[in-house]
């Protein structure tokens, strides 16, 4: 089976049928895995995900000024 694999890696990759590609590294041991916990944890400091949070943060913002605003000030002379 790995040798089969080997071939057709070859006649993919251009290579005749004859000379099996056997690729170099190894492979990846089911614990070497990283838990999904590990990798969303990682997206904290990810920069796309700092803006979002600070556009969040900026609307949050806006939205509290816009209805702090949209009450009358008393100390302000009626038109």
């Amino acid at each position: 089976m790995y040798t089969l694999a080997c071939r057709q890696l070859a006649t993919v990759a251009g290579w005749p049928e004859t000379q099996a590609i056997e690729p170099r590294g190894g492979f990846i041991k089911l614990g070497a895995v990283p838990s999904s916990e590990a990798l969303l944890a990682g997206l904290d400091d990810h920069p796309r995900i700092a803006a979002l949070e600070s556009n969040y943060d900026a609307a949050v913002a806006r939205a509290a000024a816009e209805r702090r605003d949209a009450w009358p000030e008393p100390s302000s002379p009626s038109p």
